[in-house]
């Protein structure tokens, strides 16, 4: 039997980057590159989500931030799985509860939003500055831990 080595990445030109705080409160997510159209960009959408939930359930933060505004996205729904994340992942009604805070472009804005109008269910908040997506993000720690 031969084995053949295979790695995600080469499904996908989008690239991630990942930070967290000292408490592991808040995942910080940078993806740039481009991310394909339409069923092309399935591969994308699908590497994005992979290590974002491997990232996620590592390091299991409360808060996470998509910071997108580096990423060439024009449309394809496979994006959905990222940008509805806890909605996605959720063990429970904690999980589910969470908010993914996404930071997007003026490039990419109007596809970003225009894609998100079709969930139904899952919470996520727009911004463009990436101090108001942490102010929100912290606002947010603070809330799920007050509520423990």
């Amino acid at each position: 039997m031969n084995l053949i080595r295979v790695d995600l990445r080469q499904f996908s030109g989008i690239i991630c980057d990942f930070t967290i705080t000292e408490d592991n409160t808040i995942l910080f997510v940078k993806a740039l590159g481009k991310y394909r159209s339409g069923s092309d960009g399935n591969c994308d959408g699908l590497y994005l989500f992979s290590v974002l939930v491997a990232y996620y359930f590592v390091y299991e933060p409360i808060s996470m931030i998509l910071d997108v505004r580096d990423l060439e996205y024009s449309w394809g729904n496979t994006i959905l799985k990222s940008l509805n994340f806890f909605n996605e992942v959720a063990r429970d009604n904690d999980e589910k509860n969470k908010v993914i805070i996404i930071i997007h472009s003026d490039e990419n804005q109007q596809a970003i939003t225009g894609v998100l109008k079709m969930l139904k269910d899952g919470k996520q908040i727009l911004c463009k500055d990436p101090d108001e997506a942490f102010g929100i993000a912290i606002e947010k720690v603070q809330k799920y831990l007050d509520n423990r």
